[in-house]
């Protein structure tokens, strides 16, 4: 893990596929269903690496311009399904219990559309401050209109020097600075960005990495 300096915030922020749930292996498989049923000629590849933009428009820049709504009714109808078999990354729920006992604001800013998130992340029991969806803004990551939304919402208790915003695809480190607040990959399984981008980006590998954080600032508290 880069060092994070934890104190500093008062606001985490969230995606939530790759971040908080892992929907990969279930992604993979509703997109190969929806290759066979439109005869797409593109592979689950060619869509991951554009994971982060709202679905519509990675079906855009994948050259997919035809029956879009019908693929997009059909690839989230097809995830409802299979609900059940999308799990959470070990301990995001313990840190989201400890955050919420030191008083930090949580919120998700996602490109999913709000129905499907919203019905994830109520069958995941996860809770938080403010929920902002793709279909709810303007325009989507890696614009600022969600995050903007958010600061809306919480009012005056929190700015953006106090927010960081944890992902896991180059369009989330493209929204954070977009946004003007700071940034951590979660460098989960092969959700690794580019070593030449300098500065390097703050990284966990694990939701423990944070755990580890925020169980030295209980120590510091202890302590004082």
């Amino acid at each position: 893990m880069k060092s994070i300096d934890l104190k500093v915030y008062k606001h985490f922020s969230f995606d939530l596929d790759g971040t908080i749930v892992d929907s990969i292996p279930v992604m993979r498989l509703v997109w190969q269903d929806a290759v066979d049923k439109f005869f797409l000629s593109r592979s689950f590849e060619s869509y991951q690496k554009n994971l982060g933009f709202p679905f519509k428009e990675i079906l855009t820049k994948m050259d997919i311009t035809d029956s879009q709504e019908a693929i997009h009714d059909f690839y989230f109808s097809r995830s409802r399904e299979l609900l059940s078999s999308i799990q959470t990354f070990p301990n995001i729920d313990i840190v989201f219990t400890k955050l919420k006992e030191r008083g930090a604001l949580l919120s998700l800013v996602t490109s999913k559309n709000s129905s499907a998130a919203r019905e994830l992340i109520n069958h995941m029991g996860l809770d938080f401050d403010v929920v902002v969806c793709a279909d709810e803004v303007a325009r989507g990551k890696p614009y600022p209109d969600s995050m903007e939304v958010v600061f809306e919402s919480l009012g005056a208790d929190v700015s953006p020097s106090e927010t960081i915003y944890f992902g896991d695809t180059i369009v989330d480190l493209q929204f954070a600075i977009n946004c003007n607040v700071d940034y951590c990959h979660c460098a989960f399984s092969d959700r690794v960005l580019s070593n030449m981008l300098v500065p390097t980006p703050r990284f966990i590998r694990s939701w423990s990495d944070l755990l580890e954080g925020l169980s030295l600032l209980d120590f510091d508290r202890s302590e004082a």
